[in-house]
């Protein structure tokens, strides 16, 4: 039911957001643009593999660090682990302060939309070690929020509510940048996910209000649909199952357009309780 749904996006944005070099007419800009874009897996298997062949050719490490951290991000594809692989290689001899952590994260939500927890956390441990070693706050907070999930998944819900507790309580002082409001957004969003699985539902609702509250503010659709999303469930857990079923309804469309595979398959799994009950 835990979804971080806009942090690995917009965090690789932030940290590849290079200088503005021309690549056959576009820029490094233009392609990570392009890459965000891309509506399907191929598309950003292009400009992943264009900008990573450049960046190769022109002997830009930094660009080639890039390239793989871009094309292992993409989860469906098969080759994500490879990309990953080849990036830590690259990099677990010279540490930095976003490699090979990024990789290593990578491999997590690979695994993580494999079902495969065991392997989710033998990669967030490493990717953790990194971003401690080398004091980076978001490197560990995505490792909280991806544990958390984890351990929602493997039955300790409680543990998970206390690393998405740790989270926010940094995050909430942050919220300036896209950046901090969209890993604000993301720890909320998981806080009431771990209530929805513990069925405290006064503060599923109230982590959930808040997040809608504050992605509207920001004009955030994308993210309103998750909270909505997540109210979904805490409508069921309510017992308020017309409620909880016609959201869920409404809002598969949009988790199939967006290939979100772990919470299409609870969404079916929450409405075919319903319909059992009804």
């Amino acid at each position: 039911m835990v979804c971080n749904f806009s942090f690995v996006k917009i965090l690789l944005f932030g940290v590849f957001f290079l200088s503005v070099i021309e690549f056959n007419g576009q820029t490094q800009e233009q392609l990570i643009e392009g890459f965000y874009n891309g509506t399907n897996a191929q598309e950003k298997i292009y400009f992943g593999k264009k900008f990573l062949s450049k960046a190769k050719s022109e002997e830009d490490t930094s660009g080639v660090y890039t390239g793989y951290s871009l094309l292992s991000s993409i989860y469906e594809h098969k080759d994500c682990i490879l990309y990953a692989d080849s990036l830590i290689d690259l990099t677990k001899n010279r540490s930095s302060f976003h490699y090979p952590a990024m990789a290593y994260i990578h491999k997590a939500n690979y695994y993580t939309n494999k079902f495969d927890f065991t392997r989710t956390i033998d990669n967030i441990i490493l990717a953790k070690a990194y971003g401690e070693k080398h004091g980076n706050e978001n490197i560990i907070s995505e490792c909280n929020a991806l544990l958390g999930m984890a351990k929602i998944k493997l039955g300790d819900p409680e543990a998970a509510i206390e690393l998405f507790r740790q989270n926010l309580y940094k995050s909430r002082n942050d919220t300036t940048t896209v950046l901090g409001t969209a890993l604000y957004l993301s720890d909320i969003y998981n806080l009431a996910s771990g209530y929805n699985e513990i069925q405290v539902i006064d503060s599923a609702k109230y982590y959930n209000s808040l997040g809608r509250k504050i992605a509207k503010k920001e004009g955030d659709q994308f993210t309103i649909r998750y909270f909505n999303l997540n109210a979904s469930f805490t409508e069921f857990y309510d017992k308020n199952l017309d409620v909880a079923k016609d959201s869920l309804l409404s809002l598969l469309p949009f988790l199939k357009k967006e290939n979100d595979r772990l919470n299409i398959m609870e969404s079916y799994y929450y409405l075919g309780k319903i319909y059992s009950l009804q």
